[in-house]
């Protein structure tokens, strides 16, 4: 059963969702979408107040989900592939002006990415 999944973007700085290098993904921020969704469902983002209530900023349909390490390493140079994995099996957060708290870090690793289908964008 293909199940929507939406939420508001409260500010909209490119990395989630990230369009890069025309493929559109998921790999930070909203955990609880990232933990439940899976590949065919669709994520729905909404543009928040001041505009019209219910206008689409982006839609997308799941076509996989890639887990933080192996999405970095899929990934490489990506503007979202913020978190490279160790030996160790912990994470070097690749840009330290994204999400510096520790809350936020927790939050970003705590899910598997979502990445989208080119052709459903």
């Amino acid at each position: 059963m293909t199940r929507i999944f939406r939420y508001i973007l409260q500010t909209d700085t490119g990395m989630a969702p990230c369009i890069d290098r025309g493929r559109l993904t998921l790999a930070t921020c909203k955990p609880k979408i990232r933990s439940s969704a899976q590949p065919g469902d669709w994520v729905l983002g909404f543009y928040p107040h001041p505009f019209e209530r219910g206008l689409v900023a982006w839609a997308g349909w799941i076509a996989r989900k890639i887990e933080t390490g192996d999405y970095e390493r899929e990934f490489r140079g990506r503007s979202d592939a913020v978190y490279r994995q160790k030996a160790d099996s912990t994470f070097k957060r690749l840009r330290p002006d994204y999400h510096p708290g520790t809350n936020e870090i927790r939050k970003d690793l705590s899910a598997p990415a979502l990445v989208y289908d080119e052709q459903a964008t």
